[in-house]
């Protein structure tokens, strides 16, 4: 029980060692906070960590397809805890999972209820950049671009956490003839690469490029 309970980021005493996020999400371990999350939130119910257990138990839930036992814990999440950082993140994710099933209206309502009701800088650039790319996804291209503006004018660092992903992007907002954003991600990861790394060179060639289709002769 000992090793359990330190997974997931609390011991026996109820008291708190976190941060529990990176040490069980990081194994996919869902199976096991459900079980341990489920435990500790019926051993220790005013604990002032609560919040925080019944957002990771609720995202265990989802992501082991047991959804309604997730909407469940994230209706109570709202209910008990509502306006916290814990509460409003929670939104985020269970529009993520009303999108992935289709209730896209909904799915919407929650990523900006967060948005633009968060004090939290962290969720509330988690919440911009999901509403960016569900936009991104269903061609509403305005939209799109309108968030991820915001996302890189609050932390553009917080789209450049994974580089891969956000040359990815680049190419897709210009897919849709949205240069200037498009640049403007490129040129942040031109900051934070080398020169010797492969993307340097297409970077380079694809700002020259995106300027000119965007008529920008300078």
């Amino acid at each position: 029980v000992l090793v359990g309970n330190k997974l997931f980021g609390h011991y026996d005493d109820g008291f708190y060692r976190g941060p529990v996020e990176e040490i069980h999400y990081k194994n996919g371990d869902y199976k096991n906070i459900v079980t341990i999350g489920n435990e500790w939130i019926k051993k220790y119910g005013f604990n002032e960590h609560l919040p925080e257990v019944l957002l990771l138990l609720a995202k265990a839930f989802s992501n082991e397809g047991q959804t309604e036992n997730a909407v469940y814990i994230y209706e109570r999440l709202f209910t008990e805890y509502g306006g916290t950082k814990w509460a409003y993140e929670g939104m985020v994710y269970l529009a993520d999972q009303l999108y992935s099933a289709g209730d896209s209206k909904r799915a919407f309502e929650l990523y900006k209820q967060a948005f633009f009701n968060t004090k939290d800088k962290i969720v509330a650039l988690l919440s911009a950049s999901r509403i960016a790319q569900r936009y991104l996804d269903e061609g509403n291209i305005k939209e799109s671009v309108k968030y991820y503006e915001k996302v890189l004018a609050a932390n553009r660092e917080y789209l450049l956490q994974n580089i891969s992903y956000a040359y990815d992007l680049a190419n897709q907002l210009a897919k849709h003839e949205a240069y200037t954003t498009a640049i403007k991600i490129l040129k942040a990861i031109l900051e934070k690469i080398d020169k010797d790394n492969s993307l340097y060179e297409p970077i380079l060639y694809k700002i020259a490029k995106w300027n000119y289709e965007n008529g920008n002769f300078d």
